[in-house]
Formats: C-alpha cells, sequence, structure tokens
C-alpha cells in the first residue's frame, strides 16, 4: 500500500512556544550532527494528536542526563564539541 503524502494538519498550539521549540530542535541536530549527516523530519497524526519526530545523527546524550534537557541552559557533558546554551536528545518528540 502507498503512503499517501500528508499536505495539511491543524492542530491548536501556542506559536510563541511552538516555533521557537522547532526551531531550537532543528538547530541542535543540525549543530550536533557531524557532516555530511541525515537530519529527518517526520510529522504523524491521528484523530487526536500531532507528533512531530526530528532524528539525527548527532552526538546523542546519556540516559542519566535526560532528564535535566529541559532545564533552562542546561548543557550535557558532551556538549562540548559545539557553541549553545543546551541539547536534546537524539530523537525528539514534541
Amino acid at each position: 500500500m502507498e503512503d499517501k503524502l500528508l499536505t495539511k494538519a491543524q492542530a491548536n498550539v501556542n506559536p510563541m512556544l511552538m516555533s521557537p521549540a522547532i526551531a531550537n530542535l532543528v538547530d541542535n541536530a543540525i549543530k550536533y550532527s557531524g557532516s555530511p549527516s541525515l537530519i529527518e523530519l517526520k510529522l504523524k497524526h491521528t484523530t487526536s494528536e500531532i507528533v512531530i519526530r526530528i532524528r539525527d545523527q548527532g552526538i546523542g546524550i546519556e540516559g542519566d542526563e535526560l532528564e535535566r534537557v529541559q532545564e533552562r541552559f542546561y548543557r550535557a557533558k558532551n556538549a562540548s564539541t559545539a557553541n549553545g546554551s543546551g541539547r536534546c536528545k537524539r530523537t525528539n518528540t514534541l
């Protein structure tokens, strides 16, 4: 069965929060991935939710640090390879 191309999805979100969140995740995927590297953005929807998934081939983050990624300005131990104020885990789902 052939996948249908999703051309439109609608969700009630706060654009002042959602836009910078997605931009930050994509920016981190670029910043922490080597060159050449694959960065994949996928959108999945059901009748009750939309999931945006951003996957990269970057340095990742250790499991014991995952609970801290939402702290403002937190940088993982392995984040010294790039400039910035934080790091997101390898696969991010909003």
